[in-house]
């Protein structure tokens, strides 16, 4: 059991840096004039790729059971269509949009408010305990985000203006 939690932990880190990556590597080709939908279709187009690639090392050496779209029932082909086009897919697009005005890394801010939803959607739907940790935990992403984006403030922007004047 404990090598399945380290797998699970490695994952999520190379998933993370995965992440990052791509969002430093696609703010590189929108300055090259790349337009939002391109890269999203790229990016949808490269998990469908990589997950058929794994499902069927999957089945070849692993023995677990390989889904075909055939095999699915249709809810669940409904869903998989309906969160990866229209969920992820229009995610991708408005993503990659923020990416061309605010840049790679304030977009990518958006990823730290993830663990505080999913909180409180525990909280809300799943009858979990909500408790000082949670929202001291909440209280210092938001507290980060803001300091990161104070320097965008217009007070901020009028004295370092007034500063390099003078």
């Amino acid at each position: 059991a404990g090598s399945d939690g380290l797998l699970g932990q490695l994952a999520i880190v190379g998933a993370s840096l995965s992440y990052a990556t791509f969002t430093t590597f696609s703010r590189k080709v929108i300055r090259g004039e790349v337009e939002p939908l391109v890269l999203s279709a790229i990016a949808m187009l490269s998990a469908a790729l990589t997950t058929t690639v794994l499902s069927l090392i999957g089945a070849l050496f692993f023995d677990l059971p390989l889904a075909t779209p055939a095999a699915m029932p249709l809810n669940a082909l409904l869903a998989l269509l309906v969160l990866g086009l229209v969920n992820t897919f229009v995610a991708y697009l408005l993503f990659y949009n923020i990416v061309r005005v605010l840049g790679a890394a304030r977009a990518a801010m958006v990823t730290y408010i993830v663990p505080v939803v999913g909180l409180c959607l525990g909280v809300l739907f799943l009858g979990e305990t909500l408790d000082l940790f949670i929202i001291g935990g909440a209280a210092l992403i938001f507290t980060g985000i803001g300091i990161v984006n104070i320097r965008r403030l217009p007070f901020r922007r009028i004295k370092a203006a007034g500063a390099a004047a003078d």
